[in-house]
């Protein structure tokens, strides 16, 4: 149990979710949908996007806030690099955020996601 208890502290302080809400994002013109002034895109209620060549996931809430995710923030162990294996920041979000190479002391090699889907 106590090992759980570590790995699960060891990987929280690996990555954390880059998350943003948006009040009021109102338009007149779409009276059941919040409005993304950025793209002026209106998004329905309970609906996602996710926009090409922006790496963020965009929900819109019944409350007309917007809850954007993006890619996590995450520190870089010694035993680690980043890479984007896609190199395409055009590809929808969580496709298009980078990963963590990881090599263990005994040579293995693993894959970690730093996207919060």
């Amino acid at each position: 149990m106590r090992v759980l208890i570590i790995l699960s502290i060891m990987f929280l302080g690996w990555s954390i979710a880059y998350e943003v809400y948006i009040g009021n994002a109102k338009s007149d013109m779409f009276p059941n949908a919040c409005f993304w002034k950025m793209e002026n895109k209106s998004i329905q209620f309970d609906q996602t996007y996710r926009p090409f060549g922006r790496c963020v996931k965009i929900y819109c809430r019944d409350d007309y806030v917007l809850h954007l995710i993006y890619c996590s923030r995450y520190q870089v162990p010694d035993n680690c690099e980043v890479f984007n294996p896609n190199d395409d920041q055009l590809k929808q979000y969580p496709i298009c955020c980078p990963k963590l190479r990881c090599t263990a002391k005994d040579g293995k090699v693993s894959i970690q996601e730093t996207a919060a889907d």
